[in-house]
């Protein structure tokens, strides 16, 4: 929604996705802190936890180095700053084209009961030698494409299970599907 503008507010190419997704973490963190902090409303016996969606990004050329490390520089900005958020405290957002962002949150790795999980499919990250458009979303050849579009990647749901489980808290699948009006994929 701040970068690639499929989803609202719809503002692609926006130097503000890390700000943003930022702002989100710290009022996570503000909200899990009052809400346990109302101990006479059940506050402390309240469950609350946070839903990621995590997206398998992986080389487009699992061969070629400027895939590769566009995928880790890709995957990092979308999964990896939010779950080193909730282990260490510490975010860092840095993706080309977007403004850096870093701060400290100590209260953040305790400030999951659960975490929830959303997972549809993977994207293939190909660099591009362009500053305006430093890389590109593509599918698995051959892959099936769904009506988002997406490839089904089953596989990769248990990849994301094995990773949001970094957070050491339990896991609930609260997103996972195949968009397919026609039924004809599942």
């Amino acid at each position: 929604g701040w970068q690639a503008g499929n989803f609202p507010p719809g503002k692609a190419g926006s130097p503000l996705p890390g700000v943003v997704l930022g702002n989100l973490l710290k009022a996570h963190v503000e909200v899990y802190t009052a809400i346990k902090s109302m101990p006479e409303h059940g506050g402390d016996r309240a469950r609350v936890g946070v839903v990621k969606d995590i997206f398998q990004l992986n080389a487009a050329n699992p061969v070629n180095p400027f895939d590769v490390y566009m995928a880790s520089v890709v995957d990092w900005a979308f999964n990896g700053c939010v779950l080193e958020f909730f282990k260490t405290g510490k975010f860092h957002f840095n993706l080309p084209g977007t403004k850096t962002v870093t701060f400290s949150d100590a209260r953040a790795p305790t400030s999951n009961d659960f975490v929830g999980l959303n997972y549809y499919s993977e994207y293939l990250v190909k660099c591009q030698l362009s500053l305006k458009q430093p890389f590109m979303f593509c599918h698995r050849p051959g892959g099936i494409i769904t009506d988002m579009p997406q490839t089904i990647y089953a596989e990769g749901l248990y990849f994301a299970v094995q990773r949001i489980a970094e957070l050491g808290v339990p896991i609930y699948i609260t997103e996972n599907g195949v968009a397919d009006a026609k039924d004809d994929k599942r």
